[in-house]
């Protein structure tokens, strides 16, 4: 049989092998074993295992499954009177890529979302902002994972030479790579996630503050940075808005002077669950 079968679609029976021979706990040797692959072997869809030749979203989708990606591009309601800034519907492709950096480390499609997030509406959050702040994962999911995916997306999302920064208990690597120096909103882990939460799914809105109340805290170390600062909240998918609403109250209460909230998507059930905002 030869070495046909293991040529044909190295980007997804062998690229799915990496991942559950490497193990959820080591994220990073899954990463660089995605980077090794990307070099060596061409790249297949994600979502469907043909070959990535072109189209927009290439090595990760290919060109027909790129164009089944739904664009949402505007301002949702999470809250009263608070709202998020959204790229994408969380269905198809999309879950199909954001699983990918999730659960098997792709942090380089991590970055291609941020990127996507920079040059869609989402980018107008930037303009003005002091500091960019990922939403962080309780420190057992994120030992679990091996790395947290908002990370991988803020290296995109925030523009080359911006300044890094993170908490000792929740720390993470360097988005811009360039050690601190150059000019940009500054990204900072200043959230720490302190309670592991029940998921949301189902919950009614009262459970779901409930659920929420008390998982964030502002690191000590970025309390001054945080105090008089317009802050870019940023995540993957929303899903119940209850966690972003909650980071965002933690950040309020700590002094920071306004919060904007970006997502690369939502899930389609909550859109309607959710009113639009205007924007």
């Amino acid at each position: 049989m030869g070495l046909s079968p293991f040529l044909r679609a190295p980007g997804g029976d062998f690229r799915r092998l990496l991942s559950a021979t490497a193990g959820p706990a080591i994220g990073r040797v899954a990463a660089l074993g995605n980077r090794f692959l990307d070099a060596v072997l061409p790249s297949m869809c994600l979502e469907c295992d043909r070959p990535c030749i072109e189209g927009d979203w290439r090595p990760f989708l290919c060109a027909q499954c790129g164009e089944e990606v739904d664009l949402w591009d505007r301002a949702l309601e999470v809250d009263s009177g608070r709202s998020a800034r959204v790229h994408l519907l969380f269905a198809g492709p999309v879950r199909a890529v954001v699983h990918a950096l999730k659960y098997q480390g792709n942090t380089v499609a991590g970055a291609r979302l941020g990127q996507m997030m920079r040059q869609s509406a989402c980018g107008e959050s930037l303009v003005g902002a002091d500091i960019v702040i990922p939403v962080p994962l309780h420190w057992r999911r994120r030992w679990a994972r091996g790395h947290n995916q908002v990370m991988a997306i803020a290296r995109g999302f925030v523009r080359a030479g911006s300044a890094p920064g993170h908490c000792d208990d929740d720390g993470g690597d360097d988005p811009s790579g360039t050690g601190g120096r150059g000019v940009g909103p500054q990204v900072l882990h200043a959230l720490r996630r302190v309670r592991s939460t029940r998921p949301q799914v189902g919950l009614s809105g009262r459970d779901r503050r409930a659920n929420m109340r008390g998982a964030f805290v502002v690191c000590e170390r970025h309390r001054a940075a945080v105090r008089g600062a317009t802050i870019v909240l940023l995540d993957d998918v929303i899903t119940t808005g209850a966690t972003v609403s909650s980071a965002a109250e933690t950040l309020e209460r700590a002094g920071a002077a306004s919060v904007r909230i970006c997502a690369v998507a939502v899930a389609p059930a909550t859109v309607g669950g959710l009113p639009r905002a205007h924007g």
